[in-house]
C-alpha cells in the first residue's frame, strides 16, 4: 500500500556546508568544476576525466578539481597525461571535512556524472552532490534514477550517463550561462538544499510520521 511507505532520504548540515559569505557571485575565470567522492567507477570519474578531454579541444577557461582517493586514482591520471589536460585537471587525494567547507564555496559547478557500474552497482543519492549544492553551486549530474530528484531544473543540468560527449556539452552550457542565470541557478541551488536535503527538515519529517501514527494507535500526547 503506497499511503504506508515513507521514504526518508539521508539529510545534510546545511549550516556547514553554506556558500561563500558573498552569494550568489559570479563563475571564475577560469571556471571551476569541483567533485568530491571515491575514485571508483559508480562516480563516473573516467567519464568526466573524457569530457574534460573534449572540452579542452575548444576552450581552454576552465579547470577540473576532484577530491577522493580510491581504486582508479593511477588510471584516472594516466587517461589525464594522454588527453594533455594536465594543467585543467588535477586530482586532490583525500581531504578532510574542514577543508571541504573551506574549499567547495570557492568552486563554481559540482559534477558528479554517476554511472551504472559494470556489475550493476549505482549510487542513489549521493550526499556528495546534495553537499555540493548547499555551498551554493549549480550541479552536473547524470539521468539515472534518483539523482533526478536532487539536480531538479533550475538547480544544474542531466547529461546521459556514461556518455562524455553529452556531459562536455553540459559543462560548456554551464560556463555559458550570463552572470543572472549563473547566479539564479546558484540560489536555486542553496535553496533546494535548505528546503529539502537538510538533517531538520528530514528529522521534521521523521518526527511528523512517528507522532502521527502514535496518534492513530491512541497513544500520542
Amino acid at each position: 500500500d503506497p499511503a504506508q511507505v515513507h521514504v526518508l532520504a539521508n539529510g545534510i548540515d546545511v549550516d556547514f556546508f553554506k556558500p561563500a559569505a558573498v552569494h550568489p557571485r559570479p563563475p571564475h575565470q577560469p571556471f571551476r568544476f569541483a567533485a568530491t567522492g571515491r575514485l571508483v567507477e559508480i562516480k563516473g570519474f573516467h567519464v568526466l576525466v573524457e569530457a574534460a578531454g573534449i572540452l579542452a579541444n575548444r576552450r581552454k577557461d576552465f579547470v577540473v578539481q576532484i577530491v577522493g582517493e580510491g581504486e582508479l586514482r593511477a588510471t584516472l591520471e594516466r587517461r589525464v597525461c594522454e588527453l594533455g589536460i594536465a594543467d585543467q585537471f588535477t586530482l586532490l587525494g583525500r581531504r578532510d571535512a574542514s577543508f571541504l567547507r573551506q574549499w567547495l564555496p570557492e568552486q563554481d559547478c559540482f559534477a558528479l556524472p554517476c554511472v551504472i557500474a559494470k556489475d550493476g552497482n549505482r549510487d542513489g543519492m549521493p550526499l556528495a552532490l546534495r553537499e555540493g549544492m548547499a555551498c551554493g553551486l549549480p550541479a552536473l549530474s547524470t539521468q539515472l534514477l534518483g539523482l533526478h530528484e536532487t539536480v531538479s531544473p533550475g538547480t544544474g543540468f542531466l547529461s546521459e550517463a556514461g556518455n562524455a560527449q553529452s556531459l562536455a556539452a553540459d559543462m560548456e552550457r554551464m560556463m555559458s550561462l550570463t552572470g543572472t542565470e549563473y547566479q539564479s541557478m546558484a540560489r536555486a541551488a542553496r535553496l533546494k538544499a535548505e528546503t529539502e536535503f537538510s538533517l531538520r527538515h528530514e528529522v521534521t519529517m521523521l518526527q511528523t510520521w512517528m507522532q502521527r501514527e502514535l496518534a492513530r494507535r491512541g497513544q500520542g500526547r
